[in-house]
């Protein structure tokens, strides 16, 4: 795992989305997958390039939608709650007016292991893309993207609202009030944000990004090497290192969207930033509307934690790839770690590989693998 660190922050400049770079990462990752299995493959497809850009481009929208209400509230409102819907579908991992954005070349690598008799399918995900440097690496920041996320829903609806109400003539006495300082005021915080954003995304080099997600790569290759040596009885092991997350789940996105899959038997665990000290499993997660993971999943990870110390959590911060199993009702985890000491003088993404710790690796690994097989034994329980 360190060697895999070591090319993957070192060797690499970084691995961002739909870049060369992250194109060597996953011939690499892929190279690592044969040395326990000949059933690799890369998986290409084409994503957009910025999520941020995208959710700028809906914020930036309702001024359009301010406009027309001026004139034509009733077509402002159907227009505006439009938007809003695109938006909230965007956000739960559907793509809408995302499909018209240009789109770049990306891949996911995955790596199979075939159990003798079959009756379940587990999916461990790991995205390998790196993060921009942005604010949203900030520790001081990332507290507050759910309340500053909640507002500006609030702020949509606002809008929309103010539409609807004009056309009805509710408020007519305080027309011009109204108008103005609530209305102009909620498209005016809306557009300060597309605007943050825009320029947040355009000025910010990628990351070296060995916490996020160097780390869940690596031990998705150790898992590898493990179940290479003792592979489950009752359920098969895809491995499946995502690409292009970073930019908006959309390694994810294209294989749900890409594999049939049975939602009672198929269970998805997912590791993002495991090599830091404090080991946890997410028992809800979601920026805007939470979705909570599968209990039979956290049954086992409860059991399996006693061992590895590891501590439940909530995840209310930036969405991770079990995001979209979880909204499309599939059975999902993520594992995930945090900083004993976070630091406050760089960025979260701007680490490597010293910054990773040995033991975390390796508990997040024997975790991970502890996991799945006691989900393995239950099969074999009720059979």
């Amino acid at each position: 795992m360190r060697r895999d660190m070591e090319y993957l922050t070192g060797v690499l400049p970084h691995r961002g989305s739909n870049t060369r770079s992250e194109r060597s990462a996953a011939e690499y990752l892929a190279q690592r997958f044969k040395q326990f299995t000949l059933d690799v493959e890369i998986d290409d497809f084409h994503s957009i390039d910025s999520e941020w850009l995208l959710y700028a481009s809906y914020y930036a929208e309702f001024t359009l939608v301010a406009i027309l209400a001026v004139w034509w509230p009733y077509i402002a409102f159907g227009y505006g709650l439009t938007v809003f819907l695109c938006y909230l579908a965007e956000f739960t991992g559907y793509r809408v007016l995302g499909r018209l954005l240009p789109q770049y070349e990306s891949q996911n690598v995955i790596c199979r292991f075939i159990a003798p008799k079959p009756r379940r399918l587990f999916i461990v995900t790991a995205h390998y893309d790196s993060p921009k440097n942005s604010a949203f690496q900030d520790t001081r920041v990332q507290p507050w993207l759910r309340s500053v996320h909640l507002f500006l829903v609030l702020c949509m609806v606002v809008v929309v609202v103010s539409c609807v109400v004009q056309g009805l003539g509710i408020l007519d006495s305080l027309d011009f009030a109204y108008e103005v300082a609530i209305r102009w005021t909620a498209v005016g915080c809306l557009l300060g944000v597309a605007a943050f954003l825009a320029f947040s995304e355009l000025t910010s080099d990628y990351g070296r990004g060995a916490w996020d997600n160097a780390s869940g790569a690596s031990v998705l290759v150790e898992l590898a090497r493990r179940f290479q040596v003792s592979g489950l009885s009752q359920a098969d092991l895809w491995l499946v290192a995502t690409g292009s997350k970073e930019a908006g789940l959309n390694g994810m996105r294209h294989f749900m969207s890409t594999h049939k899959l049975d939602r009672a038997n198929t269970f998805f665990l997912n590791l993002d930033a495991v090599g830091a000290a404090n080991l946890h499993y997410i028992t809800a997660e979601g920026l805007l509307s939470t979705f909570g993971s599968s209990k039979t999943m956290l049954s086992a990870a409860e059991s399996a934690a006693k061992q590895i110390n590891a501590a439940p959590s909530f995840h209310r911060e930036l969405p991770s790839d079990a995001l979209i199993p979880l909204a499309r009702g599939f059975h999902a985890l993520t594992l995930t770690s945090s900083y004993e000491n976070p630091p406050d003088d760089r960025l979260l993404s701007d680490d490597t590989h010293l910054d990773v710790r040995d033991d975390a690796l390796l508990a997040a690994s024997a975790f991970a693998e502890d996991i799945l097989r006691r989900l393995d034994r239950e099969l074999g329980a009720e059979q």
